[in-house]
């Protein structure tokens, strides 16, 4: 496996990141859940990759199970989290979005279901125009004085969202997102197309969005040179696509 840090950030992440969703979608029992983490893990993945939508609830616990059934470390993985989803299934306007309660709230909806006291990475989705930004920087800030969050990135935010975070939180003084999210949503759909290949689209297609459509060539281009990449988070429901996503990695030089 091959490591990078965040940016000018202390944080290292293994180049791939687990979409643990992925997995607990697989229609797989609990142990081949349990085992496919296990060849995860031993593979170098140190990032894992979860969401606090109401219907990923179930997901976030096992998770919290499956790495205290395996007993990892604290200190040996990152886990990571993506809030702005509503967190209920018909949910009152307080449970959506990017405000200062609903972001403590799901963040610390998250900390019970993975049992865990801090997680080092959330990522705020963008499409919460009832919110003012300076409103959720000031929320993102609470949680990571709080020691609820180390460090905090974007995803779906497209270049002008992106550079109108940067700007404020220059103006405000607040702390900056270390990276935008890039998240492979499937496996090569085509048999003949190798993974090599997906992940060379990557920057083509990923949830980088300008008005509703698919960024431009010149958006994507804009956003990657203000923020920085962590993992590229990837489904895996089988171990065969875990064998798929590790041979794309280039040799350690």
């Amino acid at each position: 496996m091959q490591y990078q840090s965040s940016g000018r950030h202390g944080l290292i992440l293994s180049a791939l990141g687990l979409d643990f969703r992925a997995s607990a979608r697989s229609g797989l029992g609990r142990g081949a859940v349990r085992e496919l983490l296990a060849a995860v893990v031993d593979s170098g993945i140190n990032y894992f990759h979860t969401r606090t939508a109401a219907a990923d609830a179930d997901m976030q616990r096992l998770l919290g199970e499956l790495v205290s059934d395996l007993h990892l470390p604290r200190d040996r993985y990152c886990l990571g989290a993506q809030l702005g989803a509503a967190t209920a299934e018909r949910p009152w306007p307080t449970q959506r979005g990017l405000s200062r309660k609903a972001l403590r709230e799901s963040c610390d909806q998250t900390l019970r279901r993975l049992d865990v006291e801090y997680l080092d990475l959330v990522f705020c989705e963008a499409g919460d125009p009832a919110t003012p930004l300076a409103e959720t920087l000031l929320a993102m800030d609470d949680l990571i004085r709080q020691g609820k969050v180390l460090y905090w990135g974007l995803t779906g935010w497209s270049a002008a969202g992106v550079a109108a975070v940067q700007e404020l939180v220059a103006l405000e003084s607040r702390r900056a997102p270390i990276m935008q999210q890039q998240t492979l949503l499937s496996p090569p759909a085509d048999p003949a197309q190798s993974y090599r290949e997906v992940l060379s689209q990557l920057a083509e297609w990923t949830a980088l969005r300008a008005n509703g459509h698919p960024a431009t060539a010149a958006a994507v281009t804009d956003v990657l040179t203000r923020t920085d990449l962590g993992s590229l988070i990837v489904p895996c429901r089988q171990p065969e696509e875990l064998a798929g996503w590790l041979d794309c990695l280039p040799a350690p030089v």
